[in-house]
């Protein structure tokens, strides 16, 4: 393992390596935060280190990033689960895994800007792995600072180009590695860069944590079949300028193009995802794609669905176009609380909910800033009740997306379901709910009735708690006195405390 030390032993502790054995077998097993952090300080030092040459810092550094992984898969299970849990844990969990990968984009990066001014023989081998792993040190930067709807930093867009500038320079894109022990096949810096950037082309800013894992999985697995050009287009016509400090995005068919651009898309991934996709409607997840742990079927085929919209040769459009407008808004959180404030009931009065800022409108939804302590509650799909001021009924609708800018602004998409809910009850015509949901004394369960203009006749959407939708079941419905017997009809969309879904009037 350490065999790459000469005669001449670098002035750094790991340099020995009965001592970098025992640094290594040292990291506390059973805490992968702390581990993440000493590995940290450990890279950190050997960038600060002298007489190391390029030749056994790129060992180091690399050394280190292998020791990290195994945390790291653990961490990033803990936060995938943690997004309940006390707000310290998972900023604790947060900042070691984003620490970790922040230290090795500077490690690496330090080590191919010294071979920049020329390497000797014996580190020229190791700068294909370097650039590798740099690219995808960078892609977890970015990963882990949308997982925590944090504002994307215009600089590791420059890091990101720089490495791989440095691997087109010297015709090392398209040179295969291992990128880890025990990784199945091998890669080159040209997938590395391009499921990065396949990535962030899918709109990843309207994923919650879960869903986002399940996306880089996803463009990992269709990687292969991706493109990524310099000076010719592809299908799809996604662009990224590596002398910019912005993301990809969608090159105009008529825009000339420019030496400095990169041009990218799906390739002939859709065909692979079509297939994958019947399997997913069936019930099954394809064996042949790791996920790094166990999703359903429903919720792979929900992302799914969204990485193949955002990777059509014809990118969607938005329907309605949006306005600029100043509008103070009242909101409240869960679906308890709005049935709450729907009936005037308990303690969600205007007082009592959050006050937000609109931005700007359109007819489907609209874009608002929110305080600048944001609440655990605000997440990815969450429900909310809105009320604009001066109106006196309240509205549904779910958050689609949350970002903060440069100056650390908080900001969300918010797609409106109905501009006005009514409170009604339901009852099951049979006894299925009585294990899923809480009834009143008389069998029934506080709902919303969500009045939608573009609703057939006889047809109503209700928004109720989890669980309590089935196409087997049946229900009554009671509003304003007036008792309806409906039949399910579709389920337009879960959340983890909510169901929205259609329902028709029958005899």
């Amino acid at each position: 393992m350490f065999k790459w030390f000469g005669h001449r032993k670098p002035d750094h502790p790991l340099a020995d390596p009965r001592r970098a054995r025992e640094v290594l077998a040292g990291l506390p097993a059973s805490d992968a935060p702390r581990a993440l952090d000493e590995i940290v300080e450990w890279t950190d030092s050997i960038l600060r280190a002298g007489g190391i040459g390029l030749e056994d810092r790129i060992h180091l550094v690399t050394l280190l990033d292998e020791a990290g992984q195994p945390f790291h898969r653990k961490l990033l299970r803990d936060y995938l689960a943690a997004q309940r849990v006390q707000r310290s844990q998972e900023q604790r969990l947060w900042n070691a895994a984003f620490g970790f990968w922040k230290s090795l984009t500077s490690g690496y990066a330090g080590c191919l800007a010294e071979a920049g001014e020329g390497p000797r023989t014996g580190a020229r081998p190791l700068l294909p792995l370097a650039v590798c792993r740099g690219i995808r040190a960078t892609g977890q930067q970015l990963k882990w600072l949308q997982l925590r709807y944090r504002p994307i930093d215009e600089d590791l867009w420059s890091v990101l180009s720089a490495f791989y500038r440095f691997a087109l320079e010297r015709s090392l894109d398209r040179r295969p590695v291992d990128l880890y022990p025990h990784s199945p096949g091998t890669t080159d810096a040209g997938r590395e860069m391009v499921k990065v950037l396949m990535l962030w082309s899918a709109a990843p800013d309207a994923l919650s944590p879960v869903p986002l894992e399940i996306a880089e999985r996803l463009t990992a697995h269709f990687s292969a079949l991706f493109e990524i050009h310099r000076g010719r287009r592809v299908p799809g016509g996604y662009a990224f300028n590596l002398d910019g400090h912005c993301g990809p995005g969608r090159l105009p068919p008529s825009a000339a193009l420019k030496a400095d651009v990169i041009l990218f898309g799906a390739g002939t991934a859709h065909r692979e995802m079509e297939r994958a996709c019947r399997a997913l409607e069936e019930g099954t997840v394809p064996p042949e794609i790791d996920l790094g742990g166990f999703y359903g079927p429903d919720a792979v085929l929900k992302v799914m669905n969204h990485l193949s919209l955002h990777w059509a040769p014809n990118p969607p459009e938005r329907k309605h176009l949006r306005h600029p407008v100043q509008a103070r808004l009242v909101v409240v959180s869960s679906l308890s609380g709005l049935i709450d404030s729907v009936l005037g009931s308990g303690s969600f009065g205007v007082s009592a909910g959050e006050s937000w800022m609109i931005e700007d409108i359109s007819a489907s939804g609209f874009r608002a800033t929110i305080p600048e302590t944001r609440p655990d509650w605000i997440r990815i799909g969450a429900l909310v009740g809105i009320r604009p001021e001066g109106v006196e009924h309240w509205g549904v609708a779910v958050i689609r997306r949350v970002s903060r800018d440069r100056q650390n602004r908080a900001y969300v998409g918010v797609q409106t379901m109905a501009h006005e809910a009514a409170g009604v009850r339901l009852r099951p015509l049979s006894d299925s709910w009585k294990a899923l949901v809480r009834l009143d004394a008389e069998g029934y369960l506080a709902a919303l009735n969500l009045r939608r203009s573009e609703l057939a006749p006889g047809e109503v959407v209700l928004v109720a708690p989890a669980g309590v939708f089935s196409m087997d079941q049946n229900l009554e419905m009671l509003e304003e006195g007036r008792r309806r017997r409906l039949a399910p009809v579709a389920l337009m969309e879960r959340g983890e405390e909510f169901e929205i879904a259609r329902f028709r009037q029958v005899m």
